[in-house]
């Protein structure tokens, strides 16, 4: 039987971990030097079950600087956490 953990690893009954990541997610982290980049991936790491379309919107919203245009003074950290309650 399979265990869910962080970021989409699982843990096999032999005890080996393996990461399950749709495609979507590894365009997400082509360019290491995106704006997007470090948020989406902090977002991802909160998550046990990957949520493709919350990791666009973080990486897209960093990018456009989103979030801060949505609420005034709403700040990356504080609209992640938002994120990973939702």
């Amino acid at each position: 039987m399979k265990k869910a953990q962080v970021c989409g690893w699982l843990k096999d009954c032999y005890r080996l971990s393996w990461q399950v990541a749709p495609v979507e997610v590894w365009e997400l982290w082509r360019d290491e030097k995106s704006a997007g980049y470090e948020p989406a991936m902090r977002a991802m790491m909160q998550m046990k079950k990957l949520d493709i379309k919350k990791l666009k919107q973080v990486y897209e919203g960093e990018r456009s600087s989103g979030f801060r245009n949505l609420i005034p003074g709403l700040t990356t950290q504080l609209a992640l956490k938002l994120l990973a309650a939702s």
